[in-house]
């Protein structure tokens, strides 16, 4: 270990700015009241949600993107250790610039990963500037990996659009996976290992807990309570494919209380046409419904009912299924009001988190300061 006279600087890096305060915001906050700390936060796309900019504005904001590029920050700052929360292009695209500086570099678990996403074939169109950007980042991979940049373009597209196995594509690709990743179960270990290819001998593991684990539901007492997912926003679902819950929650709202826990990204005029009520705080349900939103965790940590509505063309995890009653209409999701409380088994899943002191220490172990 070493001491640090300067500060220590610690690069956070998302795609979307939001993400910040959605999921990491207890570490930020620890971060940011320890004065040797200097925390930058690179995002792509902006948010304009008022509380997020209000707790963010602490921190030092960088929006990246082509015109100021991730490498960038690296030339601009003395970044210690850089953050990532995904696999995604971009993503690797930052730690192949910090692994190949010799900078320790993290990804902290942000969601609950569902292998292949699905994406639908519109989106690409619909955000074609995005599509091109990350065409473009994936060359950026291959030129840093050593590797022929328009094979590398092919294998994310043969990843992400038809689901090849990634650890098998990208195995000769070391620069793009984090010496660090930190996961909010054991589950997540053997996941990470066998879906992405990460190894023991060049990645080292650390269980830190879900962070949700910590809320607390709020005041607000409801029969029914969604708890939406960036399906449509991220391109995983297209409208008429939501129309299916939405109705479901449409013919309930004339009979019981439902309302819609948005996602950060979420468009609130979706729920709005189908009558429905959007809140930003869990409330207290009876039985609160969803997909396979990692947030579903919480509801059954806290011994509350959850019901899943299967979407075609999305798998719903085993951990959550086994624990969870599946639904397909209004009336069954009546009948649950009566059901017993399924035993929810998730904690090798999702595990509670550890204390942010305690996170603190490990990211200065990670890096090497005393």
């Amino acid at each position: 270990m070493k001491n640090h006279d300067k500060s220590v600087c610690v690069m956070f890096y998302d795609i979307n700015q939001i993400n910040f305060y959605k999921y990491i915001p207890t570490l930020l906050d620890e971060l940011g009241s320890d004065a040797k700390f200097n925390i930058l936060l690179c995002y792509e796309e902006e948010t304009s949600d008022e509380n997020a900019l209000k707790f963010l504005s602490q921190f030092t904001n960088l929006k990246v993107g082509l015109f100021h590029s991730i490498k960038s920050v690296f030339s601009n700052y003395q970044v210690d250790v850089a953050i990532v929360n995904a696999q995604r292009i971009p993503d690797s695209l930052c730690v192949s610039y910090a692994n190949n500086l010799g900078i320790p570099t993290l990804m902290i678990q942000h969601g609950m990963y569902n292998g292949h996403l699905k994406r639908s074939n519109e989106l690409y169109f619909k955000k074609l500037g995005k599509t091109l950007k990350y065409l473009w980042y994936s060359f950026q991979v291959g030129w840093g990996c050593k590797k022929n940049a328009f094979l590398t373009a092919l294998n994310f597209i043969k990843a992400f659009s038809f689901r090849l196995p990634y650890g098998e594509l990208f195995a000769s690709y070391p620069q793009i996976y984090a010496k660090h990743v930190h996961v909010y179960g054991q589950y997540w270990v053997k996941y990470h290992k066998e879906f992405f290819g990460y190894s023991d001998s060049r990645t080292s593991f650390h269980v830190v807990g879900y962070p949700e684990l910590r809320q607390e539901l709020g005041r607000q007492e409801v029969s029914f309570c969604y708890i939406a997912q960036s399906l449509y926003e991220d391109g995983r679902a297209t409208l008429s494919e939501l129309a299916i819950p939405l109705t479901i929650l449409q013919d309930l709202s004339r009979r019981y209380s439902v309302v819609v826990k948005r996602h950060p990204r979420s468009i609130d005029k979706i729920y709005k046409d189908y009558g429905l009520e959007t809140v930003d705080t869990l409330p207290q349900a009876e039985v609160f419904i969803g997909h396979y939103s990692s947030l579903l965790a919480l509801p059954m940590a806290l011994g509350k009912k959850v019901a899943l509505i299967p979407l075609d063309g999305h798998d719903i995890p085993d951990y959550f299924q086994i624990s969870a009653y599946s639904v397909e209409s209004a009336s069954t999701l009546v009948s649950i009001l009566l059901e017993p409380t399924p035993l929810h088994d998730i904690g090798a899943v999702f595990e509670f988190p550890i204390d942010p002191k305690d996170y603190k220490q490990l990211l200065l172990s990670i890096i090497g300061v005393e």
